[in-house]
């Protein structure tokens, strides 16, 4: 049948390891490639937005507070 021994465990070890790196490597390549499609989207949209002008913006005017005069004394004595 097939025996357990140190140079068949090594072997098997090897083969799974291998696995292992060819699985890791695939999927960097998976996320390499959808960074690289998000940031093509991204470079295109700052780009379609940064074509639109803008409309101006109109001076918009300060509302400025008059200050209030203090009390007169007629107004304290009520």
């Amino acid at each position: 049948m097939f025996s357990f021994d140190r140079e068949n465990i090594t072997i098997v070890m090897t083969v799974l390891a291998l696995a292992a790196v060819f699985y890791m490597y695939q999927d960097s390549q998976k996320m390499k490639k959808e960074i690289s499609e998000c940031k093509s989207v991204s470079v295109g949209l700052v780009n379609r937005l940064a074509s639109v002008q803008a409309p101006a913006r109109e001076a918009s005017p300060v509302l400025k507070t008059a200050a209030t005069p203090p009390p007169t004394e007629e107004e304290n004595a009520d």
